[in-house]
């Protein structure tokens, strides 16, 4: 028997995506205060994530709340985005958790 899938959990890593350096995955424009950075947790991608879970925090990018929601009423419009998603904001966090050592 495979063992459960675990989900990474990290509230710096949220955090990080959420502050205001960061932009929107989806349109590109940085958080506003009627219209926050929250992180999205990548979708339908078979990466991860227990059945109706959430993804591991390993697997989020900032995404503003509208932008949030328009995803989620139309996912397979972008689900091919998310990759190119994933990996700018998993290159951008790599290179600040490797600033934050120095």
């Amino acid at each position: 028997m495979f063992p459960k899938n675990r989900t990474w959990k990290n509230k710096k890593h949220l955090s990080w995506l959420t502050e205001d350096h960061q932009k929107c995955v989806l349109c590109g424009h940085p958080g506003w205060d009627e219209n926050q950075l929250i992180a999205h947790h990548a979708i339908g991608m078979g990466l991860g994530g227990t059945t109706g879970g959430k993804a591991s925090d390993s697997l989020a990018m900032p995404m503003h709340v509208l932008c949030h929601n328009r995803f989620h009423q139309t996912p397979n419009k972008f689900g091919e985005e998310q990759w190119r998603w994933l990996i700018t904001t998993l290159d951008q966090a790599i290179q600040w958790y490797a600033e934050q050592k120095q």
